[in-house]
Order: C-alpha cells, then structure tokens, then sequence
C-alpha cells in the first residue's frame, strides 16, 4: 500500500527534532520520504494535513499489557489491593471465562490500542497464546505473545519440563510470515524457580529472542522472595545469571539501591506500568527507583498493564504518568522530558523487540501513528501537547505500511461489532462470577 501523509507536523529521525509542513511517504511497509515531496509518488491513500494540526510519531508500543483480561475492565474496584486484587478478583475470572473469551479479550484489546495509536504491543502471560496471535493477526496490529508460564504452585502451574517444552513449541510461530512473533516468558512473582528462570532465559538466546518476567510487584513479593530463597527477587534474579541485555523485567516497585545497579549492570531493560502501581497504592514513587534507572541509562519501557490496573489500554497516557512521576521524585523536570518519553513509547523498545523502526526515518519499518492536535500554535511545542494536552486524538495507525485504523473504521473489522460480541461475553461472564 502506498500512504501519504501530507503537510504535518513530523518527528524525524531524533526525536527532538520536528519538521513542519512535512510529508511522508510509506510504501511495501516502508517509510521511502520523509519532509518534501515525492517526485512520482501516487498514493493509494492520502493523510492531508492541511486546514489541521496534524503531528507524525513513530510507531508506538505497549510494552506490557494482559489482553486476555479486557473483557473484564473496570470490575475489580479500585480500593482492592495487590494481593487481593489478583487472588479474589483475576483468578476467579480465568476460571469463569473459555477459550472464545479470551480471544474476543485479545481482539477488544488490540482495537483499543489501535484506536489510540499503539502499532505494536507484548504480552508476557497468555493463557491462549495461539489464540491471542489469531485475534492480533485479525486486528492488524504487531504483537508478541507469550505462555503464562510457571511451576510454583498456583493457578496454571505445570512441572518444570512441561513450562520447557511450551515455551520451546510457542517460539516456533517466529518462522513463520506475520506481524505476531512470540517470546519467552516466565510469570516470576514467586511461581517460578530458579531452574525455570534460568532454562527459560537460555531458550530465548536459542531462539533469538528476549526473555521476560514479572518482578517486585509489590512489598509482599519481595518478603516472600526473601522467604523462599534468601534474596531479594533482583539480587535473586543476579545471582542466578538471568539479569542480561536480552531481560526486560516488569514492574521493579519494590527495589532498593543496589537491585537498580544491578539492573543497569547488567543491561536490563525495565517496563514500568505506573498506574498500575499507583492505583494499588504500592509505595511506588517512594521504594520503585524509577528516577535512578533513568539516571543510570536503564532502557526504559513503557506499559498499561491489565484493563482494571490502568482502566485504558493508552499507553501515550501511561508515559505521561511516568514521567511526572520521574521528575518529581527526583526533583528534576529535565529527567524526563517529551523527547525522552516518546523514547520510552517508540525506539527503546523496538530496538529491544529487534525491530527496524521506532522513528520517522526513510528505509525503517513503516509503523506510524498520526495525532490531530487541538491547537499546534508552536512547532517545538508539539510534543508537550500531545503528552500534556487538550483533546489530541489519534486519527491514523499504520503498521507495516497498512492503514489498521483511519478515521473511526478499521481495515479488518467493524468497531460496532466487535463492542456488541465483548459487551455479550463480558454480561455472561459477570452472571457466572454473580456480579
């Protein structure tokens, strides 16, 4: 397909650096021109940003969601805390929910995301990783998916070897064609031993992928690591060599000093889901080390997290939040600056996904999300506005140089459809948890 967006405002190539009244040209899933125009380019479709405001980003991503919890948003009340929240609200909607749930959860999801300018996403916990891939190749977007894999005890819990041999079976989808790869994954916070942490983690290097895992969640997690293995979960995590350039670890809420120079240490790399951690009420802002990271050069992602822990799959707001949260505990508003959060959101993790894109430059990957900006009066200003401002709407989401949301419709599907089938399941899955 051949796009063009005209006349608008871009992020090119740095993210610092915007262009005005730019066009930019994608074809076969490439971007081709970015600033003036093309000489010979017939677009199939054209973004005219002319009579508006309108800002070309890179491809965004959330880093780190659950899609197969969607049909179950804003139904956990927000006084419910950590252990709570997941033991006698998330686990009793697994078991009260079947396989066509959990797709239809992943295909809300992901036009969700769509709608809001996400091209790319990674879940690190599927139930139904072939059926979350399914719903995901529906939607149009980019994803990765991953086995909720542990061997501790607990709700979907299998021996060691079985959790291997999951893992090893779901990367095999990476051979084929697609836009849904998988990756390896362990659910961490307590349910995985040191034996499946460090099998997990030699598959992915087998298979050229990255590795993930929830970790110190919350102040209880890190008391019952202490209490199973002596360590806290970083230094655990260190001491067993799982820490490394290809670990992205999720949450780090509960971490002191030395786990976050451990983490930079070894080349880490963190997704931080803040309203998650926030609206649990776990001590983030004064035990997560966020500002250290940053300050240390950790590769910083960015996640919702579940549908009840964010209440939105707008990952564009949650880097909002994490920034103001940076800059205020450490004192330092340049910590964290629009330039840094789009960072957050677009290159870092692409680059860590290993894929070519994450910002507006010819020959990368055409992954592109298009803003209508409210007012747009200062070209260096547009950043803020989108992070920090009025009415932005996202108007156009492309991935791999195909046009997966423009104006309100989607390419695959119809959005009213989509609404009818969840609100149904979501109405049936309530009557069986007698809500």
């Amino acid at each position: 397909m051949r796009i063009l967006i005209k006349e608008a405002y871009a992020v090119f190539q740095e993210r610092t650096k915007i262009l005005q009244n730019a066009d930019v040209a994608i074809e076969h899933g490439k971007i081709v021109s970015v600033g003036e125009s093309l000489d010979g380019f017939n677009p199939e479709v054209t973004i005219d940003g002319r009579g508006r405001k309108l800002l070309v980003v890179p491809g965004i991503m959330n880093s780190h969601i659950h899609t197969d919890e969607t049909l179950y948003m804003n139904v956990i009340p927000d006084s419910a805390k950590h252990i709570p929240w997941f033991r006698d609200w998330t686990l009793p909607y697994y078991h009260a929910i079947n396989r066509e749930d959990l797709y239809w959860s992943t295909l809300l999801s992901c036009m969700l995301m769509l709608e809001s300018g996400t091209t790319c996403y990674s879940d690190s916990a599927n139930v139904e990783p072939y059926l979350a891939a399914d719903a995901a190749t529906k939607s149009g977007i980019r994803g990765f998916v991953a086995k909720w894999t542990s061997d501790i005890g607990g709700d979907f819990s299998m021996p060691t070897d079985d959790c291997i041999r999951e893992n090893e079976e779901l990367l095999k989808i990476n051979r084929r064609k697609g836009r849904v790869k998988a990756i390896a994954s362990v659910i961490g916070i307590n349910r995985t031993s040191n034996s499946l942490y460090t099998a997990i983690k030699e598959l992915a290097l087998k298979n050229n992928t990255i590795v993930t895992s929830h970790e110190a969640s919350g102040v209880e997690d890190v008391k019952l690591c202490l209490k199973r293995t002596g360590k806290r979960p970083i230094e655990n995590l260190y001491s067993i060599g799982f820490l490394s350039e290809r670990t992205l670890i999720s949450h780090l809420t509960v971490i002191t000093e030395r786990e976050a120079s451990l983490v930079s240490k070894t080349g880490t790399a963190v997704v931080t889901c803040p309203t998650a951690e926030l609206k649990k009420g776990k001590g983030f802002t004064r035990q997560g080390k966020l500002h250290r990271l940053i300050k240390d050069g950790v590769r910083i992602c960015v996640g919702t997290d579940t549908s009840n822990s964010s209440n939105h799959l707008n990952v564009v707001r949650a880097g909002t939040l994490a920034s103001l949260i940076a800059k205020d505990v450490s004192q330092d508003p340049g910590i964290a600056d629009v330039g840094t959060v789009l960072s957050w959101l677009t290159e870092t993790p692409y680059s860590i996904f290993g894929i070519k894109g994450g910002k507006i430059r010819r020959g990368y990957v055409a992954d592109v999300s298009v803003f209508e900006l409210e007012l747009g009066f200062y070209s260096k200003g547009v950043l803020q506005e989108l992070f920090y401002g009025n009415n932005q709407k996202c108007i156009a989401t492309i991935v791999d140089g195909e046009l997966a949301y423009c104006e309100g419709k989607f390419k695959k599907f119809k959005r009213e459809d989509v609404l009818q089938e969840c609100a149904s399941r979501a109405e049936r899955i309530h009557r069986r948890l007698s809500l």
